[in-house]
């Protein structure tokens, strides 16, 4: 089995993919309708962020904003994915590009299927629809490859302590997209929804494509 293959008996990553996709489409859907209890926590977080705001929290959010941008999270995809050919997994290479670029593509097609207006009085502007966050939904897929590749070469005890710092990383980071107002609380959260199920998914599809093509297995 490849790299980045999975066991195709596997049915919590079918089950797990399926529910946070149902999860993320049931968001989407309220986010969309302007359900009222969507608005009211995304109101929640915004007051509870705006009480604590300083110059200095600006300044180190906006950094920690570029630094988890989709530039980024493309340039450490495309370096992730050129380093996997080179140590000829080519099939973990295509599939890691697959995933990272797929994802995106259909991250942006949602953001114009469901057509939310960023926060009013953003500290940095931005452009473009908010829901889901591109810079989460980014950050979070190329964490997810960078871990399942790592998983191969790291013993537990590493492994376990790379999770923990890339978890925490994210969780900085989506603290910094609702704090700066250029997101609302539930756009950070319905990138991580749909990046952990298209990762599930589009891993489990692809295993059982591989398995169909006898060239592909032998590669």
């Amino acid at each position: 089995m490849g790299l980045l293959e999975v066991s195709s008996s596997s049915k919590w990553r079918w089950w797990t993919s399926i529910s946070l996709l149902v999860i993320f489409a049931v968001l989407a859907e309220s986010v969309k309708l302007q359900s009222g209890f969507i608005t009211g926590v995304d109101q929640g977080f915004a007051t509870s962020f705006a009480s604590w705001q300083t110059s200095s929290k600006t300044a180190l959010f906006v950094l920690i904003s570029k630094f988890g941008s989709p530039v980024v999270a493309t340039i450490a995809a495309l370096a992730l994915i050129l380093w996997l050919w080179w140590q000829r997994e080519r099939i973990a290479a295509g599939i890691s590009f697959l995933i990272y670029f797929g994802g995106n593509a259909i991250a942006l097609l949602v953001k114009y299927m469901v057509g939310r207006v960023r926060p009013t009085h953003e500290l940095v502007a931005d452009n473009g629809f908010s829901f889901p966050s591109g810079h989460v939904f980014s950050s979070t897929l190329l964490i997810l490859l960078l871990l399942l590749v790592l998983g191969h070469y790291l013993k537990f005890k590493p492994q376990l302590f790379a999770t923990i710092i890339a978890v925490i990383w994210l969780v900085i980071l989506m603290i910094a997209r609702v704090y700066l107002r250029n997101h609302f609380a539930t756009d950070v959260v319905g990138s991580v929804l749909l990046a952990g199920g298209w990762l599930l998914l589009s891993q489990q599809l692809i295993t059982e494509v591989i398995k169909r093509i006898p060239s592909l297995q032998q590669s």
